[in-house]
């Protein structure tokens, strides 16, 4: 890959353009040409609310994405494109932060086996939790599916195998339908399958995925597609 620089730092009216030779099985070599540009760094408004982000324009193989970048949390909050098959906007619905590190001091406290007991430890809260790939979100799950679709088209090897999920979230505007990918003990698995498809032209984002309670919430039989609803 050829690039004129490195996006980060993120300072307003920096240009960085880069390109990439891609090349599938029985098909000839394809070379993308890419490009964003840092503009105005301001509030935007989400799903999870009022943000303080950068505004990235960028252009993918002559196709304009605009992103919302907050520095904040450390990722992208909201993107707009538009291809000629469809409008899409994705952004981030909800975030936790984390808490404030304790305070150390030389008093010392005693933990009786019953307090102990009565929380989950932090290593089995990471064993329970599970991580996927989110490759877009919809205002209906009808969307997601023909978003999938278009993705295994335009995907081919790169999801070959993958059966998507699409998970319900409430958000405060409405529910929100989110096409996941992948099924991962941690989010540097779910991470580093998310690179490999950005090499391949398709944005994504590690995220948690929910978890399913009961044969219940899942459609059955599947739809021919594979594709699986888990709702909340």
């Amino acid at each position: 890959m050829e690039a004129t620089g490195d996006l980060f730092p993120l300072t307003r009216g920096k240009t960085v353009a880069y390109r990439y030779m891609r090349q599938q099985e029985f098909r000839a070599a394809r070379i993308h040409e890419r490009s964003c540009t840092v503009g105005e760094f301001g509030a935007v408004k989400t799903a999870a609310g009022a943000l303080d982000a950068y505004r990235i324009r960028c252009f993918y193989d002559g196709v304009v994405r605009v992103n919302y970048y907050a520095p904040a949390l450390g990722r992208v909050v909201l993107q707009t494109l538009d291809t000629i098959f469809d409008s899409v906007k994705r952004e981030l619905v909800s975030f936790e932060r984390g808490p404030a590190p304790e305070v150390q001091t030389a008093k010392s406290e005693t933990v009786t086996l019953s307090q102990a007991a009565s929380k989950p430890s932090p290593v089995a809260l990471a064993a329970a939790r599970r991580y996927g790939v989110q490759l877009a979100a919809y205002r209906s799950p009808a969307r997601a599916k023909q978003a999938w679709s278009r993705l295994q088209r335009f995907g081919g090897a790169l999801l070959a195998g993958q059966t998507p999920v699409i998970e319900r979230q409430d958000a405060a505007d409405g529910q929100l339908f989110r096409l996941i990918v992948g099924d991962y003990a941690t989010k540097n698995k779910a991470r580093a399958f998310c690179r490999s498809l950005k090499r391949g032209g398709i944005d994504c984002w590690p995220r948690a995925r929910k978890a399913v309670k009961s044969p219940a919430v899942v459609e059955s039989p599947p739809p021919p597609t594979d594709l699986r609803i888990v709702r909340r």
